[in-house]
């Protein structure tokens, strides 16, 4: 397998790629958490965001592909982003919620500069592909260094296509 290995922390189960130039971080600082998800929503609608839910918490490690891979895993789903500002970001729910409580909070956080990838300006579409059962009892057991536990293929497009995502996959809404 090739591709850059991304190592990281989930404290809330969800992770998300996003275009840290067009996307709008601001929702207020007393939002609550079912107005954020939307405000997610909303974003993906405008291909700035794509945000998954991941099962579990854990540290994950993310694979990113500018081709397309033969992989298959537990599960997968396929979305459509916007570059424009020739880099994307690998994120958590955690910097996300922080930016749009805090000003002050930009993306990417200091901790997260390692997480921004290089990738030229236009439309992807991306398969995320979550190799693994996240409810594994051994998931957490397993070596960092030697498990992939997610797969994101990021193909240019030609031409956009209807692949928008109106909820966030793999996450059941109350």
């Amino acid at each position: 397998m090739d591709g850059k290995i991304y190592d990281i922390t989930d404290d809330s189960g969800f992770l998300a790629i996003v275009d840290t130039n067009s996307y709008i971080p601001d929702t207020g600082n007393n939002w609550y958490f079912e107005q954020l998800i939307h405000h997610f929503k909303t974003q993906m609608q405008d291909r700035k965001l794509l945000i998954w839910g991941t099962g579990c918490e854990n540290t994950w490690r993310v694979q990113v592909h500018f081709k397309e891979s033969k992989i298959t895993g537990f599960r997968e789903v396929l979305g459509t982003i916007t570059v424009t500002c020739g880099q994307l970001l690998l994120t958590n729910y955690e910097s996300l919620s922080m930016a749009s409580q805090f000003e002050d909070v930009q993306l990417p956080e200091k901790h997260q500069q390692e997480l921004l990838f290089k990738i030229p300006n236009g439309d992807y579409l991306c398969r995320m592909i979550q190799i693994c059962d996240p409810n594994q009892p051994d998931i957490e057991k397993q070596e960092l260094k030697t498990r992939v536990d997610f797969m994101i293929d990021l193909l240019l497009l030609s031409k956009r296509t209807q692949n928008i995502w109106t909820s966030i996959p793999w996450f059941q809404e109350s």
